[in-house]
């Protein structure tokens, strides 16, 4: 079902929160170069980080007017600024515009989640969040948090995006709209003016947008929605096993990293299926 366009004039947007996870340098950069100088909300930005060594902040200063910087605790948001949650914390925000950073907690919360949950709280109407490329779900709970509370939510057409699984969890969570990258910098611009949500053009095919719909109990964890996460993390396997296969050469050390990373993989999808089995009962499935 396409979004139909809210005629209704909602509260004045004052912040717009931008994630991410693999393929975000280039969605980050390319919306926050679309964005016009006179953008008239804060920015927060958050991926995730590999190492405490990131120049996020440097790299995304040179794609826009707005001044970027790493955020502080207890540092307040603000118009014409771009601020970046630093690598390894949590980031959220209060009621009274202020952000605030603590320690993760290892697979028991997810970082987006978490940052959007808090801006469902402080926020409401007067937030939208934008979901970009990356793997996985994070972001998908605290869409609906957003949507729960009356907030503006935008996922990134799984088409353009590197990594689509996230994105297509936000839409499959029900996120207002799902957008080509390209269009997401003028479709915030419009919200954050006042304007209804704008209508997007039918997409072409092949660029793997997916139709909107109302989000129903449980539709996060669809059957159909999983069978596209699982297809798009085996997609995105191939990838990193072609990328391999074209020169990196494996060490004991890359190797050692790798399995790490899929025991940490396996960790995280053992503790989505538990969260998934708590919603389903809560809802009553």
């Amino acid at each position: 079902m396409t979004p139909v366009t809210r005629a209704t004039r909602r509260p004045p947007v004052q912040l717009a929160v931008l994630v991410a996870s693999a393929g975000g340098l280039h969605a980050f950069s390319t919306v926050l170069r679309d964005l016009p100088t006179d953008f008239a909300a804060a920015v927060v930005v958050q991926q995730h980080l590999g190492g405490l060594t990131s120049v996020l902040p440097t790299i995304l200063g040179r794609q826009t007017r707005h001044r970027v910087s790493w955020v502080r605790d207890g540092q307040a948001v603000a118009p014409g600024r771009v601020l970046v949650c630093p690598p390894k914390v949590h980031l959220e925000l209060t009621p009274d515009g202020r952000c605030h950073l603590r320690e993760t907690e290892p697979l028991a919360e997810q970082r987006f989640d978490v940052l959007l949950a808090s801006v469902a709280r402080s926020y409401g109407a007067r937030g939208v969040a934008v979901v970009l490329s990356g793997s996985g779900q994070d972001g998908a709970a605290g869409t609906v948090s957003m949507k729960r509370a009356g907030a503006t939510v935008i996922a990134q057409s799984p088409g353009t995006a590197q990594y689509p699984s996230m994105p297509l969890a936000a839409a499959r969570a029900g996120a207002d709209l799902v957008l080509p990258i390209h269009d997401i910098a003028r479709a915030l611009a419009e919200i954050v003016a006042g304007g209804p949500l704008p209508t997007p053009a039918p997409a072409p095919d092949g660029t793997g947008a997916i139709p909107q719909r109302a989000p129903g109990k449980g539709d996060t964890w669809g059957a159909a929605a999983r069978a596209e996460m699982a297809r798009l993390r085996a997609a995105e396997l191939r990838r990193t096993r072609r990328g391999l296969a074209e020169g990196f050469v494996a060490t004991a050390q890359s190797v050692a990293i790798a399995r790490r990373r899929a025991q940490e993989s396996l960790r995280r999808a053992q503790f989505a299926h538990r969260a998934a089995e708590e919603a389903a009962a809560r809802w009553g499935r």
